[in-house]
């Protein structure tokens, strides 16, 4: 979750990438510039947000969006990116490409294979399930800011293995850390993932990844 000063919030969804590539929250306009690199993201504007002047321009890969909204879902993917009008107006085009006025909720532009596709809309259920991508759910072994539970995964005698299961994991998108500690008189390096709110959801994240990624019989400890 990105919160911009001026009261905005950018949700990722996993593995989901942003990019700042310009703020300017000093003047009497807030400016911003966003970039979602990949996966799917959503953008709502606060309540005291709601009545500053703003100019936010977000990139979905090869698609711009000016908003005028206060909440908007989109998804990067290769050759395929959308954009849906949840509340208010934003302006979509890709490079090249004239804008396209969003203004109606449900309303969503799409690209497929380079090519732009006729605006349309979609069903309030489509929406919820796109939208659910981005939220974070009890259960799923999502980790949050001051969580004291955490998940054991993997343990190794020397670091050249430790950073071959936290390679693996990172590169799916799993927070992983690695924590050299000593055993007796020997060094020994614990491959975790920590700040999960609740066992419910370490045990999630444990049972989610046994089996994958070099992880075989990962423990829960809060």
């Amino acid at each position: 979750v990105v919160k911009l000063s001026e009261g905005s919030v950018v949700k990722l969804g996993e593995n989901g990438s942003l990019r700042i590539a310009e703020l300017d929250p000093a003047g009497e306009i807030f400016k911003a510039a966003l970039d979602v690199l990949e996966g799917a993201f959503r953008f709502t504007t606060g309540i005291l947000a709601k009545g500053r002047q703003r100019e936010v321009n977000l990139k979905v890969a090869t698609v711009t969006d000016g908003i005028r909204g206060t909440d908007l879902w989109g998804r990067a993917r290769t050759k395929n990116e959308v954009v849906c009008l949840i509340e208010g107006q934003a302006e979509v085009g890709a490079e090249g490409e004239q804008a396209v006025t969003l203004d109606q909720p449900l309303q969503f532009y799409s690209r497929q294979e380079g090519r732009t596709q006729p605006v349309g809309f979609i069903a309030k259920q489509l929406l919820d399930q796109w939208a659910s991508e981005v939220e974070l759910e009890a259960g799923k072994g999502a980790a949050r800011r001051g969580g004291r539970w955490s998940v054991r995964l993997a343990r190794a005698d020397n670091q050249s293995d430790a950073l071959r299961v936290y390679d693996e994991l990172r590169s799916a998108g799993y927070p992983a850390e690695i924590f050299p500690t000593m055993e007796g008189d020997k060094r020994a390096y614990v491959v975790r993932i920590r700040s999960l709110p609740s066992k419910a959801e370490a045990q999630a994240l444990a049972e989610r990844l046994r089996g994958r990624f070099g992880v075989d019989n990962p423990s829960v400890s809060g």
